[in-house]
């Protein structure tokens, strides 16, 4: 995932790592050095309130994080008089907080924590626009996510009758209760294929959850299970065993599910 925000005609990207928010460093240090960006950074890192800011961070968020080593660096850094270099710095430390590529396409980019804090050295009044912007950018994100989620939803509890009245058709004048189980097994079929489980597992598993096992679906199972659905629906008016359906259905969710994954990445 990568968006942009853009302050006062300037745009700073944003991008995913590891589910995480990373705020382009290369773009707010342009505010101070169109130029040289990296070197408003490299300054940044030789500063020792941003040394004690980023190795507190490190230590609370990085089991792989070395203080010796960062310790090591500082000392020595401080006797040369010199701003370390940004990949030498992440190497040697093994930082997650901050992370550099070189290149056209390249950049450096750090968790917004450590982000927000570089604002705060390149220009407080910056930083205070571009947490606005961020907010606001994530309230809209979080809106439209509801809207889908909603709206995803709705249609598979909409396609439901329709796989209901397919299986009415095919079992007949079967009584009521044994009606129930048919209905209740083909749609565990498809909680199984979507979720990994039953909806009675599910509630084992959820004993204090509202609702049932799909209505804590995200966008992309809304989709996955109304399309099921429908292929099921199908299946079982051309008469296919359910041997058969549970193969095409499965087969149908593997090539689905990547490319809503792609588009419901950020969920």
């Amino acid at each position: 995932m990568s968006d942009k925000i853009n302050i006062e005609g300037s745009e700073i990207s944003i991008k995913s790592v590891n589910n995480e928010d990373y705020i382009s460093l290369t773009d707010i240090a342009r505010q101070r050095n169109s130029k040289n960006p990296n070197d408003v950074i490299r300054t940044w890192l030789g500063n020792r309130d941003t040394e004690d800011f980023l190795e507190l961070w490190e230590s609370m968020h990085n089991p792989s994080f070395k203080p010796a080593i960062f310790n090591g660096f500082k000392d020595y850094r401080h006797r040369k008089k010199a701003n370390p270099k940004i990949q030498e710095y992440i190497s040697e430390t093994g930082s997650i907080g901050i992370i550099s590529k070189a290149g056209r396409y390249g950049g450096t980019f750090a968790h917004r924590d450590i982000a927000f804090e570089f604002a705060s050295y390149v220009s407080p009044v910056f930083k205070l626009r571009i947490i606005t912007e961020f907010q606001r950018l994530r309230s809209e994100e979080a809106q439209r996510k509801r809207i889908e989620w909603s709206a995803g939803r709705e249609l598979s509890r909409l396609n439901a009758p329709i796989m209901t009245d397919s299986i009415s058709q095919v079992i007949g004048s079967t009584p009521d209760n044994i009606k129930a189980g048919h209905y209740a097994a083909e749609f565990d079929m498809i909680n199984q294929l979507v979720f990994g489980m039953t909806a009675k597992s599910w509630r084992a598993k959820n004993p204090e959850a509202k609702g049932n096992i799909r209505d804590s679906a995200t966008a992309t199972e809304n989709v996955l299970i109304a399309n099921l659905e429908n292929l099921n629906s199908v299946l079982i008016r051309k008469g296919a065993s359910r041997e058969a359906r549970e193969q095409a259905l499965t087969e149908t969710l593997e090539h689905q599910l990547p490319i809503l994954q792609k588009k419901y990445l950020k969920e």
